[in-house]
């Protein structure tokens, strides 16, 4: 503990003195008054260690002695010219003003200063369009496209095997029931009724487009005498161990997606819904059921050697 040199036996505090050896204004050689007082002419007086002339509140520093403005909010009081408003009337001014109705076209009646009921904000068509403009933006953007599932993938790569097989069975789970099954279908009705979705998605415009393969002839061995053989080779079971479990019919995929290569280690029984998913990703996909095929057939197979 530093102590003034003056002989007041105040402390000196860190950030209020003038030297390392006397408060502001205990030196000999200024002048030192006990009673300094704020110079807005408030009256109040200041600390002894205080560096400035006017007390630290607000208004203090601004303020000039006999100069007084009028509240914005009309009342006619009188209030320091560095304020606005009395304190608690700067709403007073909407008070007598008659309610408006909501932006968001509901027609239900808002008081001012507001324009919205609470929680109507999004139902406005202006906010709607604008958020669907600023989005269309970034759909349309191939670099954001990639930038979202590498951020996917990534995520997904990270969790442990226990955590990914959760995620899967919590989506089946989900796509059994019947209500979820029949929003899904209703919103995929909608969306090729509309004439310019249909061509985005067919032909050339897909982002599938693999330069017609799907009209390619297969081999003369692919029939479906030998198509049931593997089947039956397969237990009549679909080998994805993530499949969701929607699909009834087993469907026999080509792990290459070579038509022509009809060995029967090129060939594997999924689901119809699984041989769909096998046409994105198909470097995943690809290596998933190589090493089914390979090693056989378990729900952890893909975790064992890192597929």
């Amino acid at each position: 503990m530093i102590l003034c040199k003056c002989g007041c036996g105040k402390e000196l505090t860190k950030g209020y003195y003038n030297s390392y050896d006397y408060i502001f204004g205990h030196a000999p050689d200024k002048t030192y008054d006990l009673n300094l007082v704020c110079e807005c002419g408030c009256g109040e007086l200041l600390p002894d260690d205080s560096l400035d002339k006017y007390i630290y509140k607000r208004g203090h520093k601004l303020r000039k002695k006999g100069e007084t403005t009028i509240c914005a909010c009309g009342c006619g009081q009188k209030i320091a010219w560095s304020s606005t408003w009395v304190n608690g009337h700067s709403q007073q001014k909407y008070i007598n003003l008659d309610p408006t109705p909501c932006l968001c076209g509901c027609g239900q009646l808002v008081k001012p200063p507001l324009t919205y009921i609470n929680g109507h904000h999004n139902k406005c068509k202006l906010n709607q369009d604008k958020r669907k403009q600023s989005m269309l933006k970034y759909y349309n953007d191939p670099k954001w496209k990639k930038k979202i599932s590498n951020s996917y993938y990534r995520f997904y790569n990270s969790l442990s095997s226990e955590e990914k097989y959760k995620l899967n069975e919590n989506s089946r789970k989900a796509l059994k029931d019947p209500k979820v099954r029949k929003k899904i279908s209703d919103a995929n009705r909608k969306k090729w009724q509309d004439p310019v979705y249909i061509e985005k998605m067919s032909g050339v415009n897909h982002c599938n487009w693999k330069g017609g393969s799907s009209k390619e002839p297969y081999c003369n061995e692919f029939i479906e005498p030998y198509k049931e053989e593997i089947r039956e080779w397969d237990n009549y079971e679909c080998r994805n161990p993530y499949c969701r479990g929607t699909a009834v019919r087993l469907a026999v995929h080509h792990i290459d997606y070579n038509k022509m290569h009809c060995h029967f280690m090129n060939l594997i029984s999924v689901c119809t819904s699984c041989n769909i998913r096998a046409n994105t990703h198909t470097k995943y996909w690809k290596r998933l059921y190589k090493r089914i095929r390979r090693y056989g057939f378990h729900k952890q197979c893909m975790f064992e050697f890192g597929a």
